[in-house]
């Protein structure tokens, strides 16, 4: 028992130094965390299972050993100097970093933990940040804050010693404070002036290296025990040259309570910011507290972004100091970290002071040169003298009236909130009744608008009414609340994520389009247009607004990558935003068609059928079925299930889509009478009148009269959408035969604004117009420029070789031909015999001619073809007997009684 016992203890032992010959190997750059994490700990212990893994070479283990041995030694020779608690620390392994040893834990954040730490080899303690999550943004930053670090050597800023890797997590070795933080509110003023005087010349270093600390509060300021000062924690510093920001403007870092104006307004930070967290470390150092305190980040943030920093008790120069630190507009602040350093100084060796402090004249009159355009119209200099004059004797009361308004209005923004959550509890508990929803509705409106009374403008009241308005699909109206409450409010997230919403309901140029066409049915992306570009360049500039963490993010994200056709995207967004959001059966809808654009049907069928036996936007969900039925071409149960929708909606897109379905199915009829219908009730539906025009093309001849009374109101239509490629195709269908050159005009117009789809159509039809002007030479060339750019159009092919054979170019058209009758197409092989006849070329005409008889041996047309070829054979009595039979199956047709007398007398027989 006992051998066994010890074999276990030096079994570890071995596997515990393996362990550190690994973490000295990452150390040195030999091994890297992928290679680490594939690691097998070898019971021998020994570098030479690292070689026989394959992960060291020969001369990289011999260094490794001579440098673990010298490891070893220092540590054995400083372990008896090294204190107690370092002692007993070491004896666990986890407390072990390289040649470190982790003795007690000084703090922790969020991302990392501070140790005190002991260095075995110079035997002397030391501070050490370690990272408690592998996070890779939080990593960068960490190796970031480093490296800057390392650059910086000045007597008030903490050193760097090293930095490592322990078993993939990276740690930073600095220099350790036996000190804190200096306490708020027990500084003489003296002793707090000199406490930021030392941190502002620190802060002027960083600032001469192209650094911006970004983040000074009094916890980032240590005092040693001997009174030293020293700057810490530039996690958040950045090069201010730099390239590879890890951040961006826009979004905001810092502590809130010590942040200046611009930071929470999510500007760019520069040294003026540092010289307001200098101010407010002197301001909390003296008065005890931060300049702005609140429990609620939201609302700490908006009265820092907004609100004029707070004046420091005392008539001294310390408290003009402070304020010119601390000045909402950089610009009034001191320029840099060392003059607010000199003047501190000056102020400990009462000596005069250079700063004086701004009055509210002088405030205003700075900041409207900054922004003149606001002021010039107002003359300036009077309004701004009379504005101070009689301030002090009416704001306080305006804030005391608003105050009264607010709290008298806030019972019932609470009674809002209640029906909004009563509506998402209902959306939540199986089917919605509509009255029940829409009574919940009226509440939330009425307590929204009672409030909005009470405190005219105040942004949750109008934030209820526009989600009152959104309930009720009033897009416009929500759209203004919101707006009200922006103007109010401009930091209320929600409003701004549904006026958002509301901008791409309201623009149909973002709306993403349901087409059916040659290719079947589909969603397309809003074409690119001046107004999906300004609407979407709005929605993006208000994204920017809105902070990166929130949970609504993804909802805008999704809004915007559904205007840019981005639907495998939008999809993943949107149920991002869902698993935050799991009753917002409005997104659910935007989910709907968003699954059906990225073609994923499946998955839009079983959202569809949930909502509908939910009953949530029921209508839009069988919508949802019609649309996925329709993508994989099962028209016949995309029509029975639309039909479902128009008893739930009866509008007119639902009906056109009724008629184009049975247009599919070859049931014209039917669809032009359902375009009739609804032109009857809707005599300006676009789409209905558009589909009437192009069935009407189908059924009837292009040159008939139902053709012809069309076309007046067609070019209207054309005149009202210009920049509608469908549109001036119909326009080209219907002039077709009544007016020519309005047809090219309008074929030409189509394939220009949209030539993927109308290009090579357009070019045919352009070119029977030519055929028909006898123009051949354009006629040839526009069929020819339509087949290159769909060879796949075998009708093109046969109307080009026709062209050929008109023309007299036999060979090409025969070229032509060639393909088509390798298809084994009836047509292409006919008009193979008439070109050959035209060559004279009877074995051919005879050989073809035989072809088609077996093809369709009751055609007349055939056999007097195979006549005229064996009458150039010399076959006259062949040819006699084919004529023959040719009249007698077109004995009851005199037409071709006669073409075969015609042939008879023209062949000599």
């Amino acid at each position: 028992m006992a051998s066994r016992f010890i074999d276990a203890i030096r079994k570890g032992q071995r596997q515990l130094a393996q362990r550190a010959l690994i973490e000295l190997a990452q150390q040195k750059g030999l091994l890297n965390s992928d290679q680490v994490d594939s690691l097998t700990i070898n019971p021998s212990g020994d570098v030479n299972s690292l070689v026989q893994q394959g992960h060291l070479s020969k001369d990289q283990a011999k260094t490794l050993h001579d440098e673990s041995v010298y490891v070893d030694i220092m540590a054995t020779v400083n372990d008896a100097e090294a204190p107690e608690e370092v002692q007993l620390a070491r004896v666990d392994s986890r407390r072990r970093v390289g040649r470190y040893v982790m003795v007690s834990e000084i703090g922790a954040g969020g991302m990392g933990v501070v140790w005190k730490g002991w260095d075995t080899q110079l035997s002397r303690w030391v501070a050490i940040k370690q990272l408690k999550v592998n996070d890779a943004n939080l990593v960068n930053r960490f190796i970031r804050e480093a490296s800057l670090l390392a650059q910086l050597s000045h007597a008030n800023i903490t050193s760097v010693f090293e930095i490592g890797v322990h078993f993939g997590m990276p740690y930073l070795v600095m220099q350790l404070i036996d000190g804190g933080p200096p306490k708020l509110g027990i500084h003489t003023r003296k002793r707090a002036a000199e406490i930021v005087m030392h941190a502002a010349r620190a802060v002027q270093h960083a600032h001469e290296h192209g650094m911006v600390h970004r983040d000074l509060k009094p916890s980032n300021l240590l005092v040693s025990s001997d009174g030293q000062v020293f700057v810490t924690d530039f996690g958040l510093a950045r090069m201010r040259e730099s390239e590879n920001d890890l951040t961006a403007s826009g979004t905001l870092l810092g502590t809130p309570a010590y942040m200046a104006s611009e930071q929470a307004q999510g500007r760019e930070a520069d040294q003026r910011t540092d010289v307001y967290g200098l101010g407010a470390c002197l301001y909390g150092l003296v008065k005890g507290e931060a300049p702005f305190t609140g429990e609620v980040v939201h609302e700490l943030v908006k009265r820092v972004a907004l609100s004029n920093p707070p004046v420091l008790e005392g008539n001294d120069d310390l408290a003009v100091i402070t304020q010119k630190a601390m000045e909402r507009d950089r610009e009034d602040r001191y320029e840099t970290a060392a003059e607010l350093a000199d003047e501190l100084e000056r102020f400990l060796a009462d000596e005069p002071i250079a700063a004086r402090p701004l009055n509210t004249l002088q405030r205003s009159f700075r900041r409207a040169k900054r922004n003149p355009r606001k002021t010039a119209a107002f003359g300036f200099g009077a309004l701004a003298l009379s504005a101070v004059l009689i301030w002090g004797g009416t704001q306080l009361y305006q804030d005391y009236l608003r105050q009264n308004q607010v709290d008298a209005a806030s019972v019932f923004i609470a009674n809002a909130k209640g029906q909004e959550d009563q509506l998402s509890q209902l959306s939540s508990i199986g089917k919605v009744d509509p009255d029940i929803q829409q009574t919940i509705v009226n509440r939330l409106r009425d307590a929204a608008k009672q409030a909005a009374e009470l405190a005219p403008g105040l942004a949750q009241a109008e934030y209820y009414l526009g989600r009152a308005a959104m309930f009720s699909d009033d897009f416009v109206s929500a759209q203004m609340h919101f707006d009200a409450a922006l103007e109010d409010d401009p930091f209320h997230e929600a409003a701004r994520v549904q006026r958002i919403v509301t901008y791409a309901a309201l623009e149909d140029a973002t709306s993403p389009e349901i087409i059916q066409d040659r290719t079947g049915f589909h969603i397309a992306p809003a074409k690119d247009s001046e107004a999906r570009r300004a609407t979407l360049a709005k929605i993006e500039s208000e994204r920017a607004l809105i902070h990166p963490d929130s949970q609504q993010m993804n909802l805008v994200d999704a809004v915007i990558k559904n205007i840019r056709g981005e639907f495998a995207a939008s999809v993943d967004a949107l149920n991002q935003h869902l698993l935050d959001f799991p009753i917002d059966y409005n997104i659910r809808g935007m989910l709907l068609f968003a699954l059906i654009a990225k073609k994923d049907y499946d998955s839009a069928t079983q959202l569809a059928r949930e909502m509908i036996e939910r009953d949530v936007f029921v209508a839009d969900s069988y919508a949802a079925l019609a649309y996925s039925a329709a993508g994989v071409g099962d028209y016949d149960s995309a029509i029975t299930l639309m039909e479902r929708v128009v008893t739930l909606e009866n509008t007119p897109d639902n009906r056109k889509w009724l008629a184009t379905w049975h247009m599919e199915l070859g049931d014209l009829e039917t669809a032009i009478d359902i375009f009739q219908s609804i032109l009857a009730e809707h005599p300006d539906h676009v789409g209905s009148i558009l589909g009437r025009v192009m069935l009407i093309g189908l059924v009837y001849p292009l040159d008939g009269p139902e053709i012809a009374h069309l076309l007046p109101e067609t070019k209207s239509i054309a005149e009202q959408y210009p920049e509608d490629a469908y549109i001036h195709f119909v326009l080209g269908q219907t002039a077709l035969m009544a007016e020519p050159e309005t047809a090219i005009q309008a074929y030409t117009r189509a394939y220009t604004l949209d030539p993927e789809e109308y290009e090579a159509h357009g070019k045919a039809m352009i070119s029977t117009i030519h055929f028909q002007r006898s123009e051949y030479v354009n006629a040839t060339k526009n069929m020819q420029e339509a087949l290159r750019l769909m060879p796949e159009m075998t009708s093109w092919r046969l109307t080009l070789a026709r062209y050929h054979w008109f023309t007299g170019d036999y060979t090409a058209s025969l070229a032509e031909l060639a393909p088509l009758i390798e298809l084994g197409s009836e047509d292409a092989m006919y008009l193979a015999v008439q070109n050959h006849v035209s060559l004279k070329d009877g074995p051919w005409v005879v050989r073809l001619s035989r072809e088609l008889i077996k093809i369709n041996p009751s055609n007349p047309n055939y056999l007097m073809l195979l006549a005229d070829g064996l009458a150039m054979t010399g076959d006259i009595e062949g040819a006699k007997q084919t004529l023959d039979e040719a009249a007698r199956l077109a004995a009851d047709d005199t037409a071709l009684q006669e073409s075969i007398a015609n042939l008879r007398q023209w062949l000599g027989l």
